[in-house]
């Protein structure tokens, strides 16, 4: 077994080789875990004899199982089709093919419940503004609603079991009268067409496997070593499975990293993790202590970061890439003039897009591929303002998440109706039917339909029609009186972009409209308000909707033929995504954006769990990057002011970096020279005026007056 004990870190090693026995292993970013999973099933079959057909591996994604595979048949030629590798969902749908004959074609396809879904959407009277978005709201309640119905409801406050009911179970995103209707439907839906969706094969096997002891027994035989990747998130009733699945032998190997749990919205459970000695009080734990893809100041300034979680394992990672490295050395040359971890204060959104896009470039000329790096946000509302940026500087980008364009977003739709609304009617009084339906109780102004009875529609006809509904007509002439606004006259000229969003959204009452619905449907208000926050900061550069419209047709024109470049083209661009899009990835260089309290941790984020969650999310996107860390906030969001994101002075060390003849910026002075610091006093020397000043190092932290070039 010499091969083994030759690579690896000792942890690594001590992994690869443990053979029986429950075993939690503890890998962070660059850890090197499948490189650990793929030489512990070598070992298991080489050294320790077992038979390849009794070994699982089970991944998160068929990429992830793929790639697994692929790597084990590297090491063991002609042995990668003996181990079965897969994920959660093909493997108990593995075993339910073989207890109850299901076939491929009757798993739910994406297509077939968007069908569903559409056809349940008609059967009620409901209005939905952006189908997509409320469809996967669906998704996600209908996967949790079926975990909870068939596990966690279980149980009652007094442990004893109980019948779960749906009505106990609510949907952010979705009132709860409609998520019933909604789920009722398409469970009775999947019953007539004989179907299964991919939360179905978790709830199936699980009852299974809990009421069939004797399939239990032969799936036990059959897998007597499961070891399992991405463990932080999965959700209870997977795991449950797995630990019927393990419950004989017990050699169930958990690989994962509880620090990296961010999926709570979907089920995962980092308390699983955090329990296993409770679980297993003979397993054993394995933290790989070594980073192979960051540089020391990044690791240190994630450390320090997550450091202030209080729901985890706590442990001491090290970085196996030396400050003084090969790599290290070409990336500083490289990139000169930035340390490996820089924290920038802009004064608003604009300036802080402008260095984004001036940074970018200047890495790229510096021999930085543009592959190579990488912007993250927190929301993807946020994506549009970015990749319009990143049209205009003609940076190649691609986005990697499925994200509301700004242009294309319901709520730009809503606002430019009322536009084109308001030059109809200057023009000689007349609107289209289809246009006044679509804005004309947004907000609720309680106009009918039924007195819409013509393609097109006139004030004076309007008015004529519902005068058996008099409470309509102040609504009308109020609707009137704003569209004329919105448009002018002979004597006035029609409002510009700007003018006429902010009309909209404040006198018109859009924006309380949807506050309103963000509330109806258990959102965060700023999750509609942003977007329109967003259409306002993008209508400032344009005197009238022609050039603006002009604008938005080639920034389209100009996203077609970014969706049209080929592969290896698109392989050659900046990725732009969520913390949550960016897990298992990693870049040279990192741009994190909008670092501000309400955005990172999110506005809603209260309860210490949640704020733990959201600094997960933030770890993620921090240990993204192996060499450089730009950490941007901007002190002004949509002309309000913002306060820095308490993770920003977690994760750097201030006092490490206030050292004698350091460069700094003071927000009043400029550019500086640290002379030297004594004790909270810090001598600065400045250039232009030339003068030095003793200040207080915590009065300047505390102000935002300092920032590190």
């Amino acid at each position: 077994m010499n091969s083994f004990e030759m690579k690896g870190t000792e942890r690594q090693k001590e992994a690869i080789l443990h053979k029986d026995g429950p075993l939690l292993v503890l890998a962070g970013p660059g850890a090197g875990k499948t490189f650990v999973i793929t030489r512990r099933v070598q070992a298991l079959i080489e050294q320790w004899k077992v038979d390849p057909a009794n070994i699982l591996v089970i991944t998160f994604t068929n990429a992830a199982a793929d790639e697994m595979r692929q790597r084990f048949s590297t090491l063991c030629p002609g042995r990668g089709e003996d181990v079965r590798f897969g994920t959660f969902h093909s493997v108990f749908f593995y075993i339910l093919r073989n207890a109850y004959g299901f076939r491929a074609e009757q798993i739910l396809r994406e297509g077939k419940r968007r069908e569903i879904f559409r056809d349940i959407l008609a059967s009620i009277s409901y209005e939905v503004q952006d189908p997509t978005e409320f469809f996967m709201t669906l998704t996600n309640g209908i996967g949790r609603a079926k975990e909870y119905l068939a596990f966690d409801g279980r149980f009652g406050p007094d442990g004893k079991e109980r019948v779960p009911n749906i009505k106990e179970f609510h949907v952010s995103g979705c009132p709860d009268s409609v998520f019933r209707t909604f789920f009722e439907q398409y469970q009775a839906r999947m019953r007539e067409e004989n179907l299964v969706d991919f939360d179905d094969m978790c709830v199936l096997c699980y009852e299974l496997l809990k009421e069939r002891p004797d399939i239990l027994a032969h799936w036990q035989e059959r897998f007597r070593y499961l070891l399992v990747d991405e463990m932080q998130d999965t959700n209870r009733l997977q795991y449950e499975t797995l630990r019927m699945l393990a419950g004989k032998y017990r050699n169930l190997m958990m690989v994962g990293d509880d620090d990296q749990s961010i999926y709570h919205f979907r089920g995962a459970c980092p308390e699983i993790m955090l329990g296993f000695q409770k679980e297993f009080p003979d397993g054993k734990i394995i933290t790989l202590d070594y980073n192979f893809r960051s540089v020391p100041d990044i690791i240190a300034a994630s450390q320090r970061l997550i450091a202030h979680n209080t729901k985890r394992y706590p442990k001491d990672i090290k970085a196996a890439r030396k400050p003084d490295d090969e790599n290290a050395e070409r990336v500083r040359e490289k990139i000169e003039g930035s340390n490996p971890v820089s924290i920038f204060t802009f004064e608003d959104q604009g300036q802080e897009r402008a260095f984004l896009l001036k940074e970018i470039q200047r890495l790229h000329e510096q021999g930085i591929p543009y592959r190579e790096m990488a912007v993250l946000y927190r929301t993807n509302v946020l994506a549009s303002p970015i990749t319009e940026s990143m049209m205009r500087a003609d940076i190649p980008y691609q986005v990697r998440d499925t994200y509301p364009r700004l242009y294309d977003h319901w709520i730009t739709r809503d606002v430019f109706t009322y536009v084109k609304l308001a030059n109809q009617y200057r023009l000689d009084g007349t609107m289209r039917r289809a246009m006044f339906l679509q804005i004309m109780n947004r907000p609720k102004r309680y106009i009918r339909r039924d007195v819409l009875t013509s393609q097109d529609v006139t004030f004076e006809d309007l008015m004529e029609r519902s005068a058996a509904y008099s409470y309509m007509h102040t609504y009308l002439r109020d609707m009137e009186r704003d569209l004329a606004m919105l448009g002018g006259d002979r004597n006035r000229e029609a409002m510009t972009p700007y003018a006429a969003v902010h009309y909209i959204a404040n006198m018109i009452g859009y924006k309380a409209y949807l506050e309103e619905q963000a509330r109806e449907r258990g959102l965060e208000t700023e999750a509609y308000t942003d977007v329109l926050n967003e259409l306002l900061e993008a209508a400032k550069p344009f005197e009238t909707f022609g050039e603006w419209n002009d604008h938005i047709e080639a920034l389209r024109q100009a996203a077609e033929a970014e969706k049209k470049r080929s592969q290896q083209q698109k392989q050659e661009s900046v990725s732009l995504m969520t913390f949550h899009g960016a897990k298992g990835l990693e870049y040279q260089a990192v741009f994190v954006i909008d670092a501000v309290e309400g955005v990172t941790p999110y506005v809603k984020s209260e309860t210490e769990d949640e704020l733990e969650e959201e600094r997960r999310m933030f770890y993620v996107a921090i240990t993204r990057a192996k060499d450089r860390l730009y950490l941007l906030w901007p002190q002004k969001r949509y002309g309000k002011k913002q306060k820095k994101s308490r993770y920003l002075d977690e994760t750097v060390d201030y006092a490490a970096r206030l050292t004698a003849g350091r460069k700094i910026v003071h927000q009043t002075f400029g550019e500086g020279t640290i002379l030297a610091v004594e004790g909270d006093k810090i001598r600065l020397a400045f250039a232009a005026p030339k003068k030095e000043l003793s200040l207080s190092i915590k009065f300047c932290m505390e102000n935002e007056l300092l920032q590190f070039p």
